[in-house]
């Protein structure tokens, strides 16, 4: 299936051959056989009452026990996707892109079960059945192909053609994307302006003039509002993955780079070049460590009266324990130099997160292991630490000094 130009030149490849097919008229032996050539794993059966007693092969326990014979897996999704009653319901759930809830509601399923996968359902003709609106969402949010599964009634001759949405009469799923592609630059529609995303290069500030304090002369009255941290940022190279999330679904996306905060806010600018020296010897002692990022995790938020549904922060969580040890050891050194930057969320401990979006409250555990099951574990050498700053409100924040670990070598400026 090709989709228009104009709708697809910004999309990735789709994720996977989805079938389909309506069991009407259709004996199960001439059926499982054409499943077992296309070697297919699970049977999703999308009927709202899989124990209509008009079909008695197809009904739950007879399918259940073919596919079993068959070494095929068995799902049933009728409550969410069948039922002629019910259609209105589903063409608007997956046409809704909030939060891309339409292609959260596919994935849900599509993305926790073994491929390749048949839809199942009883109308053979799919401008009749909600296969159609499955399909066209599947193409739409450019997660399958679909091949479509037709077996004569007369002959019972199996044939298996692409389907597409010229097949149908016109698709009543419609939807806005935003491309998951990462550029370097994203437009302000307010100003009509190109702004730089933020990067990971060292960018000198030639308009600060440093002051030069030693962390013991240091207050609270020295963190001035929220446009320094003290964090740790992963190398580009790993980047994309992640941004293709972030992209979608974090506020910040513009603004912060994929980053590990150890304290935000910081001190201000101006000291930076005077604390380069101190942060190196407190933390000379700790060596280079490996993160890896396995799996996502989100901090739950209670609602309340007035925001009973909560956005929450999902996050990618830094592992193995040696890289947790590693990362304490490193937040421990900063509040030894900084004590007025503590954090009471981390006073049972430190808790590092790469923050890649935020979901309501309610959909939460949903998207965390849609998340999860698609996810590719990254990794990367942690060998510095980065003190980062922003100028104004609208800008990135731009690295200043990427200080090393395990030495006390005076890092400079650039």
């Amino acid at each position: 299936y090709v989709q228009k130009e104009t709708e697809m030149s910004s999309q990735s490849v789709a994720k996977w051959t989805v079938y389909t097919v309506g069991h009407e008229g259709i004996d199960s032996k001439i059926l499982f056989n054409a499943f077992k050539e296309l070697k297919i794993k699970t049977l999703l059966d999308v009927r709202a009452a899989p124990n209509n007693q008009n079909a008695a092969q197809y009904k739950l326990s007879n399918l259940k026990a073919l596919c079993e014979g068959t070494g095929m897996k068995y799902a049933w999704r009728g409550q969410e996707f069948g039922g002629i009653h019910q259609t209105q319901t589903l063409i608007a759930k997956l046409c809704d892109n909030e939060y891309e809830s339409g292609s959260f509601l596919l994935r849900s399923t599509f993305s926790l079960i073994e491929h390749p996968v048949v839809v199942f359902c009883a109308e053979n003709s799919m401008e009749k059945c909600v296969r159609r609106h499955i399909a066209d969402a599947l193409i739409k949010w450019n997660l399958a192909d679909i091949q479509h599964i037709t077996i004569d009634a007369e002959t019972q001759k199996v044939a298996v053609s692409a389907y597409t949405m010229a097949d149908t009469k016109q698709s009543k799923i419609t939807i806005g994307r935003r491309s998951p592609d990462i550029d370097v630059s994203v437009e302000d529609d307010e100003k009509n302006t190109v702004r730089s995303l933020p990067n990971d290069a060292v960018v000198v500030n030639s308009d600060i003039v440093s002051v030069d304090k030693a962390p013991a002369q240091l207050s609270k009255s020295d963190v001035t509002g929220f446009k320094a941290a003290f964090c740790i940022i992963p190398p580009s190279v790993i980047w994309p993955s992640i941004q293709a999330i972030r992209q979608k679904y974090d506020a910040a996306y513009t603004r912060w780079q994929p980053h590990l905060n150890i304290a935000y806010p910081f001190v201000n600018e101006a000291l930076f070049a005077a604390q380069v020296s101190h942060i190196e010897r407190a933390l000379s002692k700790i060596k280079p460590f490996e993160i890896q990022f396995n799996r996502f995790n989100f901090f739950d938020k209670n609602g309340s009266e007035k925001e009973p549904d909560p956005l929450c922060y999902v996050f990618l969580q830094p592992s193995p324990i040696d890289a947790l040890q590693q990362l304490q050891k490193i937040y421990d050194a900063m509040i030894a130099l900084y004590p007025f930057c503590k954090s009471k969320k981390h006073n049972q401990g430190f808790t590092g997160h790469l923050t890649v979006g935020q979901f309501p409250k309610s959909k939460c555990k949903q998207y965390v292991t849609i998340l999860n099951a698609e996810w590719k574990s990254i990794s990367f050498r942690c060998d510095n630490v980065c003190l980062i700053a922003r100028t104004g409100d609208d800008n990135p924040f731009e690295i200043r000094y990427k200080i090393k670990l395990g030495t006390a070598i005076p890092t400079p400026f650039v």
